[in-house]
């Protein structure tokens, strides 16, 4: 049953009042619990989606203020990368600079001292068996040599009336010094005749009128280098050639090696067979079986024979010099990566000489790029061709000094490598060639773009040690100086725009 509820005015108005009370109480709870006065268009269309609006570009400049603070992180990460760059950068430039220290205290030119006093015995052909008509071929390289055939000789023909002072001025004005200075002859205090070499390598030759290899000998036996040169075993096949090599170096180092499939700098991977000059001229292509091989023996020792198989690498190579028990402790090979040369750096103070053949069962090009004439190179004479070069006097640091400065820097380099490939920061690194770009406003159309830049080893220009001369120190110290002026400079470019990122 349906029963109605009657209520005076006065009761009715106090419900009234309650009930708006109530409203009012949700309506403030509402607002308490959201934080809007206007929760949905039916409240208040126009300031709703106002607020909306303004909601929307709340979230996209927080968005963006998440974004420069990560830009900044970024940067700060870099600018760390950089302070520890400097760092390093100094360590290998103090390495570089005990060096070049060291190095002062050795020979800097290759320098060929006789032993004979020339000065007393007036004519030179007063001595036995030096007459008009011989000859003396010097040959000299750059010291980078990176040009195989960038060589430079000339011929020093003897007269009947030449004395060693007539000798000496025949010399210092040939060819060789046309251009520029590149070899000084001279006697010292015991009438001996000098000759240095202003170049890395430096290579000598005698020839007699007589055309034989015992007249050879006897050439520079007479003139003081008996002590230099030696019969070679393959004279007869070499047209009586008597010669030796002198280079300020203890390290023998190749010109630069291309692979002949890619024209590109060779790899270590590269074969033997696949090599050619920068000038795109094969070098080995006569390598075809085991029968061609590469001699090296140390101060006119019997010399070690490795196999040329058609199939051999530069690193088997390379690896095969290392593990030789007759070597091992004497030489050590290796390979610059960067420019595509090989080196064969002597580790004992013992080793005076290095000896180098090449044997082939044919007459082609065929060349590692050690030798100073660039007769090799140039393919021309023999199958068997060979070279004695002997290294720079040790008057200064031992070599083991030098060979640890060099793993050292070495060390430095590679821990500068490793360096650049932590300092990155959610997978954006400015010193590897990452970009960052970071945006102002909710259109993208304002922002701000930091260039990354290479500052591994190798984009600095940082190459490996070569400490063995004072001219290859030197190289070094300058690529140091570059690679830090590159750091600061980026260092000032990055706080900049690290200023920049703050600011907005």
């Amino acid at each position: 049953m349906v029963s109605n509820v009657l209520l005076n005015s006065t009761t009715a108005g106090t419900l009234l009042s309650i009930q708006r009370t109530q409203e009012a109480i949700d309506r403030t709870s509402l607002r308490l619990a959201t934080g809007k006065r206007v929760n949905s268009a039916i409240d208040n269309p126009q300031n709703f989606f106002a607020s909306k609006s303004l909601e929307f570009k709340s979230s996209d400049l927080n968005r963006l203020l998440d974004g420069i603070g990560q830009s900044i992180r970024t940067v700060e990460e870099t600018s760390n990368g950089i302070t520890a760059l400097e760092k390093l950068i100094g360590q290998a430039d103090a390495i570089a600079q005990e060096a070049l220290r060291l190095n002062r205290q050795r020979p800097t030119d290759p320098t060929a001292i006789g032993d004979v006093n020339l000065k007393s015995v007036g004519l030179l052909s007063n001595l036995s068996g030096i007459g008009a008509g011989d000859r003396i071929v010097i040959t000299a390289r750059d010291n980078d040599n990176s040009t195989p055939f960038g060589t430079t000789s000339a011929t020093i023909t003897l007269t009947a009336t030449d004395t060693v002072d007539d000798l000496i001025a025949r010399i210092n004005t040939s060819t060789l010094n046309t251009s520029r200075e590149r070899i000084v002859a001279s006697t010292n205090k015991a009438g001996q005749l000098v000759i240095t070499g202003l170049d890395n390598k430096v290579n000598i030759q005698f020839q007699d009128t007589g055309g034989t290899t015992a007249a050879n000998l006897n050439l520079a036996t007479q003139l003081g280098f008996s002590r230099y040169v030696k019969p070679l075993a393959e004279a007869a096949s070499l047209g009586d050639q008597v010669q030796f090599s002198i280079t300020a170096s203890r390290t023998l180092t190749s010109f630069s090696l291309y692979n002949s499939t890619t024209s590109e700098i060779a790899f270590r991977s590269t074969r033997l067979n696949n090599l050619e000059n920068e000038d795109g001229a094969a070098l080995n292509n006569n390598i075809n079986n085991a029968a061609d091989r590469f001699e090296i023996g140390i101060n006119d020792g019997t010399r070690v024979s490795l196999s040329l198989a058609p199939n051999i690498t530069i690193q088997h190579l390379i690896d095969t010099i290392n593990n030789n028990a007759t070597l091992s402790g004497k030489l050590e090979a290796d390979f610059i990566d960067e420019t595509g040369q090989i080196t064969i750096r002597a580790t004992d103070e013992s080793v005076k000489s290095i000896e180098t053949a090449l044997t082939s069962d044919g007459i082609a090009i065929f060349s590692l790029g050690f030798e100073v004439t660039g007769k090799l190179s140039l393919g021309a004479i023999s199958p068997t061709d060979e070279d004695s070069i002997y290294l720079g006097k040790n008057d200064g640091p031992s070599t083991s000094q030098i060979n640890q400065l060099e793993r050292d820097y070495n060390n430095i380099l590679a821990q500068i490598d490793d360096l650049v490939e932590d300092a990155n920061y959610r997978g954006v690194n400015l010193l590897k060639k990452d970009d960052l770009e970071t945006d102002f406003n909710e259109e993208r159309t304002n922002s701000i773009v930091i260039n990354g830049v290479d500052f591994t080893r190798t984009g600095l220009g940082l190459k490996r040690a070569g400490f063995t001369s004072l001219t290859t120190t030197l190289e070094k110290i300058d690529q140091i100086q570059v690679a830090l002026k590159e750091v600061r400079d980026f260092g000032r470019s990055i706080a900049n725009d690290l200023s920049i990122l703050q600011t907005r």
